[in-house]
């Protein structure tokens, strides 16, 4: 690859140092939400994308919901970040990836990078690709530990994945995303508990034992139980990035 630059590098692709929930120093890379089959609309139905973004099939019971939907249809230069970046992923996921690469190892002062704060993991190859990546790019400019998250709907990736290789990365922390389905998603990855993380949707709308494992399972402090986001962020916490074999919920926000 030519040498590159942090401003040559955000030509090509946006990289965040955080948003509202995150706080500052969670690094992070994003694609659009929805698919084909759910484009960023206006109320009116406008179209404001005709790219569709990389959740593939998994936004039958959620794209209204989503929270990645209202910041991509309010703010032009944040659908249009995720928009380059979706871009750039399908042409050319060589490039796509070494840039991110390129850009943790010139960037000083990180030790957490979150994939897809909005989208998902769009191919197995994605998965393959995140998980080499932490293999490769695993300490810090500080020598401590860079750590790296993701949270997926992609349950057959992530099994896929386990069953060919047993585990990922040490510093790589697949967080599984239960909506409604958490007894099933718990059964579905009981040979793995200790190498993946569930990160339970709870919007008091689920049947009687899943509630009840919801009302006995710890919350994440970033949202309160009136759905509203707190002062607490990610960076103040990291449970769902540096540990793994962990159920936590999310009150709906």
């Amino acid at each position: 690859m030519k040498e590159l630059n942090l401003k040559s590098i955000k030509k090509e692709i946006s990289i965040s140092s955080g948003n509202s929930k995150l706080g500052k120093g969670v690094f992070n890379v994003s694609t659009l939400p929805g698919d084909k089959n759910h484009l960023l609309k206006k109320k009116d139905g406008t179209i404001l994308c005709h790219t569709p973004g990389t959740c593939n099939g998994m936004c039958t019971t959620c794209f209204m919901y989503c929270y990645a939907t209202n910041p991509a249809i309010r703010y032009p230069d944040t659908r249009k970040a995720w928009e380059k970046n979706t871009i750039l992923l399908r042409s050319d996921k060589d490039r796509f990836y070494n840039l991110v690469k390129a850009f943790l190892g010139i960037k000083k002062k990180i030790k957490d990078f979150r994939w897809n704060v909005s989208g998902e993991i769009e191919t197995y190859e994605d998965l393959e690709r995140m998980n080499a990546l932490a293999l490769e790019c695993n300490t810090a400019k500080d020598g401590s530990t860079l750590w790296y998250g993701v949270y997926t709907k992609q349950y057959g990736f992530v099994l896929k994945f386990l069953k060919e290789h047993g585990s990922f990365a040490p510093n790589f922390v697949v967080n599984v995303s239960a909506w409604h389905n958490l007894v099933a998603i718990m059964k579905m990855f009981a040979d793995y508990t200790k190498e993946i993380n569930i990160f339970a949707y709870d919007d008091g709308q689920a049947d009687k034992l899943e509630q009840q494992i919801l009302d006995h399972t710890p919350h994440c402090r970033a949202v309160g139980s009136n759905h509203k986001k707190t002062d607490f962020h990610c960076a103040d916490c990291n449970w769902c990035y540096r540990r793994k074999g962990v159920v936590t919920a999310v009150y709906s926000h």
